[in-house]
């Protein structure tokens, strides 16, 4: 989709209380993503790889006012009764507030000008950041992270 994801369409529809009950069919399969879909309300979650069979087994669930997620994302519905605010207790004061400017996409260069420390110091924070919200390997997991969560950082 060229301006909106599928997911920022629903949550807009969701909001206008459409009465349209939403399945999300997404590659992502990141917990972050996975918590703002709920957030969001979509009702049934599967992955592009999901069988023929499960998407029908999906969409019937929906329909029945059921909830549906695929199976290999189950676990993340237990780390849903974590609180995200309990996430941001990992990070220190100043790591949050890198986080925030993170949030509204300034650069590591940026952040140092702000604060006064060393772009090297920014980069240590955000590998920090990164290693304490689970997020090491992920290409702009931190800045993706960041802006999914922009609203907790306020």
């Amino acid at each position: 989709m060229p301006h909106l994801s599928g997911l920022e369409v629903a949550r807009i529809l969701i909001e206008e209380n459409s009465n349209t009950v939403f399945v999300l069919l997404t590659l992502f399969k990141d917990e972050s993503f996975f918590r703002n879909a709920m957030a969001a309300g979509i009702k049934g979650y599967l992955l592009k790889e999901s069988s023929e069979a499960e998407i029908l087994t999906c969409i019937r669930s929906v329909h029945a006012g059921k909830a549906y997620v695929n199976a290999n994302l189950t676990h993340f519905l237990l780390n849903l009764q974590q609180p995200i605010n309990a996430i941001l207790d990992k990070l220190s004061n100043h790591e949050i507030n890198i986080l925030k400017l993170i949030a509204w996409q300034k650069t590591s260069a940026e952040i140092a000008d702000m604060l006064f420390i060393s772009p090297k110091t920014v980069g240590n924070h955000r590998s920090n950041i990164s290693k304490k919200l689970d997020l090491a390997g992920k290409q702009n997991g931190v800045l993706k992270w960041a802006i999914e969560h922009k609203d907790l950082l306020a």
